[in-house]
């Protein structure tokens, strides 16, 4: 690699280094001025996982799919699977709250699921008022 090269990918790793957190080893970084508006501190891990989830899926994504892809026990052949959302994305999130929270993972596995659930009602209440 010239040196000239060389010297701008380093300029611009260290430029997304600056700008961006990374959450895991599956590479999945957010915007440093969102993670540092994460007080760890103070938010319950739930909030935590909400905000990480809006920041790195689109409320439709969040709406339309499922942490694992699976069929429901609950409705198996009532209802259709849903697309499961990018494991590698899910992961970081997953790993990087049951860090910051020293929790299990089945734990921030529930909170996925609920924040799913409650994103679902949320596009189907915003459904039923716009008829």
């Amino acid at each position: 690699m010239p040196r000239q090269l060389h010297l701008n990918y380093h300029l611009i790793v260290q430029v997304i280094i600056l700008l961006q957190v990374l959450l895991g080893s599956g590479g999945t970084t957010v915007p440093r001025s969102e993670y540092e508006k994460l007080n760890f501190r103070r938010m319950k891990y739930t909030i935590a996982v909400r905000r990480l989830l809006k920041l790195k899926f689109t409320r439709e994504e969040l709406a339309t799919h499922s942490q694992t892809g699976k069929e429901s026990p609950a409705f198996k052949g009532v209802k259709a699977r849903k697309p499961q959302l990018d494991p590698v994305r899910v992961g970081d999130i997953r790993h990087h709250v049951a860090q910051q929270y020293k929790i299990d993972i089945s734990v921030v596995n529930k909170a996925i699921t609920n924040a799913l659930a409650d994103a679902r009602k949320t596009k189907k209440l915003k459904i039923e008022k716009d008829d």
